[in-house]
């Protein structure tokens, strides 16, 4: 996996690097580390492209130029939308080359998009992963499956605690069941 960012914009290398951190911890996925502050350019020549969708991200030529070579090649691109950098993703995929607006459409109908939230990482890799191009899926399938178990049974256990401490308190209330999990599904728009 390569990740294609904005090497001029700061919250965009932190960003970046979070995700490849988050990312390096789980097995089977490769992923090239980010080198913010390196003149040379990115490589596209791994199956799968991420553009991290930041402000502007199209409007580094390094950027530009990869993006382009991964669009000619016919990579697997996946666009990672960061939520929190209030940028729409549809309009900064506009600012692609007019040739690449045509694959960028196919990928948008295709939902290759993740909209990213560093507070819920695991879920967004999770999510990320799924719409990657990957040799070993089984045993990223296999892991996926045990960590939403996982998940689920830490939602639960918290909300016997709930339930347990309204009890307790003398507080009762119809419904105890706390619902802190977050959305898989995710629009395109983010």
């Amino acid at each position: 996996v390569v990740l294609l960012f904005d090497k001029e914009n700061d919250d965009a290398i932190n960003f970046t690097v979070l995700i490849y951190q988050s990312l390096r911890t789980w097995l089977g996925v490769n992923c090239r580390e980010p080198k913010p502050y390196e003149r040379a350019g990115f490589d596209v020549k791994p199956p799968n492209t991420v553009l991290v969708a930041t402000p502007d991200v199209l409007m580094h030529e390094q950027v530009r130029e990869a993006f382009e070579t991964a669009v000619s090649a016919r990579r697997n691109i996946v666009f990672l939308h960061h939520i929190r950098s209030g940028c729409d993703l549809r309009a900064e995929l506009m600012k692609s080359p007019e040739e690449t607006h045509k694959y960028v459409e196919k990928m948008m109908k295709e939902e290759k998009v993740v909209t990213y939230a560093t507070d819920i990482y695991e879920v967004c890799n999770d999510l990320l992963i799924s719409k990657l191009n990957l040799r070993d899926r089984a045993t990223l399938d296999r892991s996926h499956h045990k960590r939403d178990s996982e998940r689920l049974i830490s939602i639960m256990k918290n909300s016997a605690r709930v339930s347990k401490g309204r009890i307790s308190a003398g507080a009762k209330k119809k419904y105890d069941l706390c619902i802190t999990g977050p959305q898989l599904a995710a629009s395109p728009d983010g």
